[in-house]
């Protein structure tokens, strides 16, 4: 949305963890940002997920803030 980006979805399998292939991702998303002038780029990570807090923060993300997220007991929630 006009200068923020935001990344979403980014997965790496479990055999290629360990790699370098987050970082890589990352990097690749930031140098797309840096071309198309984003001044924000954001992301959410699960807290319980320390190896990607750890893979977000060595590229440079700060945490600033938390997604508190609500469902309706009588919602469906897509698999």
């Amino acid at each position: 949305v006009g200068d923020i980006g935001r990344v979403i979805d980014l997965y790496v399998p479990a055999r290629f963890r360990r790699q370098g292939v987050g970082t890589a991702l990352l990097s690749h998303v930031l140098a797309v940002a840096k071309r198309l002038i984003m001044r924000t780029i954001v992301l959410e990570v699960e807290a319980s997920n320390p190896a990607a807090l750890g893979c977000v923060e060595k590229a440079g993300f700060v945490h600033d803030g938390g997604l508190i997220e609500f469902l309706h007991p009588d919602t469906v929630t897509p698999l």
